[in-house]
């Protein structure tokens, strides 16, 4: 996934997700080209927008994405833990 800013990215998933992170020094030393984000088995890899990874969507931008996760408490729960986190809610949530 591109971002405009690793550091910035990876703090983000840090405490909004409890995301751990793969590779970061690394990646700081110059020796990676991405670093990733881990939820349990998954993960996203992040990398700067401006490098030269080959992605699979035709015009990737930065935070670009369509992703779903599984929240273990109520949707109640789930906006009060984004919002205590400075997250703005643009949308939802919605009915499936």
């Amino acid at each position: 996934m591109p971002v405009a800013d690793i550091e910035r990215s990876v703090e983000f998933y840090q405490r909004v997700l409890g995301a751990t992170a793969d590779g970061l020094e690394k990646w700081r030393a110059g020796k990676w080209p991405i670093v990733s984000v881990r939820f349990g088995r998954n993960r996203f890899n992040l990398h700067p927008a401006t490098n030269d990874i080959t992605l699979k969507a035709a015009h990737p931008m930065v935070g670009g994405g369509d992703y779903c996760f599984v929240w273990p408490g109520t949707p109640d729960s789930a906006i009060e833990h984004l919002k205590s986190n400075d997250v703005k809610i643009v949308e939802g949530p919605v009915p499936r």
